[in-house]
């Protein structure tokens, strides 16, 4: 094989990656979506809304299942990115972050799309004793570094317990 059809085919694996990325992300979004249970905030008489104790502590259920979705995710797109890029040597480290971090940006995007957006609107249109439930939405930003760091995991392992420190590339063989 010349370099340039290496080259062709590592530009398509790539995409394809970064395609993969997208997708897990997407179905990663509709599962979060589904699997959360919401606080609600209940209006009363008076037109005000209030919220139960035991409602509060939901909130924290979102972050919660976003982070073992990103766990889990990330560590697959780092198998992934081993597997596929291991040959590239250190840039493969970059290749899993980069790509566990757009997946988790394409899963909270599109979760909130999802789930139930335009409380306040929802909230304003509310009758009394109707319960609003909130938008869901990462309130901890340090959810999102769970993503790229999971990732990192299978890449750190893989070139720990590699036959080899450079990995051959299967098609110049």
């Amino acid at each position: 094989m010349t370099i340039a059809n290496v080259e062709r085919h590592r530009g398509i694996w790539l995409a394809t990656y970064g395609l993969l990325t997208v997708i897990v992300g997407a179905c990663t979004a509709i599962f979060w979506a589904n699997v959360t249970g919401l606080p609600t905030f209940r209006v009363n008489a008076d037109y005000s809304a209030s919220i139960t104790e035991s409602s509060l502590s939901q909130w924290v259920l979102a972050d919660a299942w976003f982070v073992g979705c990103g766990a889990l995710v990330g560590i697959g797109l780092g198998i992934v990115a081993w597997r596929w890029f291991g040959y590239f040597g250190v840039t493969v480290t970059f290749i899993g972050l980069v790509g566990a971090t757009i997946s988790a940006l394409v899963c909270w995007w599109l979760g909130q799309i999802i789930g139930s957006p335009g409380f306040a609107d929802r909230l304003t249109q509310a009758s009394q004793g109707e319960s609003v439930p909130i938008n869901l939405d990462v309130h901890a930003p340090g959810a999102f570094l769970v993503w790229p760091l999971a990732a990192m995991l299978p890449i750190i392992v893989g070139a720990a317990f590699s036959r080899h420190h450079q990995r051959h590339h299967p098609s110049a063989e």
